[in-house]
């Protein structure tokens, strides 16, 4: 019914169309986190709050780890941060942060508290 017209790759070649797709594969996971946390200091400043790598990483659902991967990037060009700040706020000021997050339907657990 079918016919296969093309011919069968060699090895060599299977394992080169490989790493072409898995490079693509990672630029394109790279671009999507990259914007995911673009967003997440986007609506931390709208909403009037210090974008710190821990805030960042709450409100993008990535870690800690992942923002500082990305934090030269974040912090430079258009969208980025101008503050290079790193700490989260004093324990007693998450409310200040916690409230505007749940206003725009962010819910995470702080010190065994769940906002």
């Amino acid at each position: 019914m079918f016919e296969n017209s093309k011919t069968p790759l060699s090895p060599e070649e299977v394992k080169q169309a490989q790493s072409e797709a898995a490079q693509t594969t990672a630029q394109t996971r790279r671009k999507q986190t990259l914007n995911q946390l673009l967003d997440a200091v986007k609506k931390l400043m709208e909403a009037g709050l210090n974008a710190t790598q821990v805030t960042i990483a709450e409100l993008a659902g990535r870690s800690v780890r992942t923002v500082k991967r990305y934090w030269s990037e974040i912090t430079k060009g258009k969208g980025g941060i101008s503050s290079a700040c790193i700490y989260s706020p004093p324990l007693e000021r998450w409310h200040l942060i916690v409230t505007p997050l749940i206003k725009v339907g962010v819910f995470f657990c702080c010190v065994g508290i769940c906002y």
